[in-house]
């Protein structure tokens, strides 16, 4: 039996935060690009950016934001993932190596990333 709010069995994870920003390459918008916030301690978020280099995350469940706290940034624009190098403009520290981060505070947050290609 259910007696506290809450038992409807849906997990909705962590609150979230708003987070927004914009990513250049080499001073230029980097249109479609997946941008993945990646907490220490909770679910991925994600988006991608539009073609003015701009974006906003959005969690698991589709929910707007990311998941407050320390997170480590990944950017990449092999959208379907297969690793192919050819579709990949940004750089391995960047995605796959990243060194980015971000610490994400409950309200609202923007993240520009000024990312270069060599």
């Amino acid at each position: 039996m259910c007696f506290a709010a809450g038992c409807s069995g849906v997990d909705k994870g962590p609150e979230l935060a708003e987070v927004t920003g914009k990513i250049t390459l080499n001073d230029q918008p980097l249109a479609n690009a997946r941008v993945v916030f990646i907490p220490e301690d909770g679910p991925a978020s994600g988006g991608i950016t539009n073609e003015s280099g701009e974006y906003e995350l959005k969690g698991k469940s589709g929910d707007k934001g990311g998941v407050p706290g320390k997170n480590r940034v990944e950017i990449s624009t092999d959208l379907d993932g297969t690793g192919d190098r050819a579709k990949e403009k940004a750089l391995p520290k960047y995605n796959t190596a990243s060194t980015l981060t971000a610490n994400v505070e409950l309200g609202s947050n923007n993240f520009d990333f000024k990312l270069e290609s060599k």
